[in-house]
Parts: C-alpha cells; structure tokens; sequence
C-alpha cells in the first residue's frame, strides 16, 4: 500500500464524481429559478384575471400556479438529494485524504495508538466485520477498494 499514489488516486476520484454530482446539481438549481420566474408571472396575472383584464381564466391560472409549485416541489427534492450525495462524497474524501496520512507509517501510529484511535483508524478502511460459526468476513469500504484495484491497474 506504500507505493500507491494516494494524492492521485484521490484526485481523480473526486474530480471524477464530484464534476457529475456539480453539473446535474447546477442545472436543477436552473430548473429551479425558471420555474420560479414563470411562477412569479402567474402570480403576477391573478389579479388581472380577477378583474377581468386578462384573456387567461382563473381556474387555468390556478391550475398552471399549482403544477409550478408541484414542479418546484420535485426539483427541490432531488436538489436536496444531490446534495447529500456530494455531502456524502465529501465525506469519504475527507477519509482517504486522512487515511493517506496514516498509510506510510501504519504499522507505527497503530501500535502506540491509544483503544479510542485504534478504533478510528480501523474504521476509516473497514466498512463491516460479519462473524459466525463458519466464518469471520471483514468488508473493506468502497474507496479502499477503489484504491486497490486502480493501483493494480496501474
């Protein structure tokens, strides 16, 4: 795990998500402020219809205002999800920039490690331990993994 380029490996994981997650995210806060606008529009043509000085009838008025809000509603929705997606992937790289740290001296921070950042530091890489009668199966986190396959790719 010494010669792994853990600075690249991670740029490029990040670079490679995080664009994505930012476009699609960009382009529903897009959505978003459009349909605002032509919301903002409609609002404005109520009081028109009201009085009877607009050609659109108020319950076609009321229905367009209600399915922008229903619009609204589902981009902001997925706005938010994306959101936590990129939180989330905030998250791991954070991890592995930590865990780049710990890599090269390992062996030597584990053991004078006190319980509590032995603890830390084995929870950076494994992502779940499942015993049984049979077996003992540790499952590493999916940005260790990433990292394994790409530096034996390379």
């Amino acid at each position: 795990m010494n010669m792994i380029n853990f600075t690249k490996e991670i740029s490029a994981i990040k670079n490679k998500s995080a664009n994505t997650d930012e476009k699609i995210l960009k382009v529903l806060q897009n959505k978003i402020e459009n349909e605002y606008s032509e919301l903002s529009v409609l609002n404005a043509e109520v009081p028109k219809s009201i009085m009877g000085k607009s050609s659109f009838k108020p319950n076609l008025l009321s229905q367009l205002i209600e399915q922008k809000e229903k619009n609204i509603a589902e981009l902001q929705d997925q706005t938010s999800k994306i959101e936590t997606l990129i939180n989330s992937k905030s998250i791991e790289i954070n991890e592995m920039n930590l865990l780049k740290e710990y890599i090269p001296q390992w062996n030597e921070v584990f053991e004078e490690a006190s319980p509590e950042k032995k603890k830390i530091m084995l929870s950076l890489i494994i992502d779940e331990i499942l015993v049984s009668k049979e077996m003992i199966r540790i499952d590493l986190k999916l940005h260790i993994k990433q990292f394994l396959l790409n530096s034996q790719l390379n």
